[in-house]
């Protein structure tokens, strides 16, 4: 007997995981940095609505948070205040304890009204996307069990699994790679953790985004 509507081979369900988990980075890459953070990207209303869909079913991240918590790590980076620099919480505690930091960043009413500016503030956003953030990583089980059965649970692991650990490597190794040389060390140790996801993603940069405005470097402004 069936439990799923879609009948695919192992290789298919590989295939389908590493879609979905490439999306929603690339959701993160350009809807929430380089169009909403830095301005840096113009969107298609459809096309940046179907982003802020897709991280909510992904993620159930609040795009306000967000952009202010990143506007502010460029603001204020490698300051005492800033909750991704891994200069001041330790590189480790960055890559393993990111979801953490960002989540006790989230509750700071000042740097979500001082950075999150600008962002989308409309019915959806204010009644279901900021509002119920759990529902949709609910939803998303939901269809992943009913298009590819019990095996779905595991592609929604990997799903809520793939931001909290590969964007906080993200963050944390091109950040040290801006540091003092004493960092080094440390980041040649977990430049293969990203070396997949850094194939895959900086030329998707490089292919949306304008050549003068991709630095390596987070700037400080």
């Amino acid at each position: 007997m069936q439990l799923s509507l879609l009948d695919l081979p192992w290789w298919g369900h590989v295939l389908v995981t590493l879609g979905s988990t490439h999306l929603t980075i690339a959701s993160v890459t350009i809807f929430l940095h380089r169009h909403q953070a830095h301005r840096a990207l113009e969107l298609h209303p459809i096309a940046s609505h179907f982003f802020r869909f897709w991280l909510w079913l992904t993620t159930g991240m609040a795009t306000q948070e967000w952009v202010a918590i990143h506007r502010k790590h460029h603001a204020r980076s490698d300051l005492a205040d800033d909750s991704h620099s891994p200069q001041i919480h330790g590189i480790w505690k960055v890559l393993f304890e990111g979801a953490e930091l960002y989540r006790m960043e989230s509750k700071n009413a000042a740097t979500v009204e001082k950075y999150g500016h600008g962002t989308p503030d409309d019915w959806i956003e204010r009644k279901l996307y900021a509002k119920h953030r759990g529902l949709g990583v609910l939803v998303m089980l939901t269809i992943d069990l009913a298009l590819f059965g019990p095996i779905g649970l595991t592609i929604w692991a990997v799903q809520m699994l793939w931001i909290p650990i590969f964007a906080a490597e993200s963050v944390a190794v091109s950040t040290a790679l801006c540091a003092p040389l004493v960092a080094l060390p440390t980041v040649r140790a977990i430049v293969p953790l990203i070396s997949l996801i850094s194939v895959i993603d900086v030329p998707l940069i490089a292919i949306i985004d304008s050549p003068a405005r991709i630095a390596f470097c987070p700037d400080r402004g």
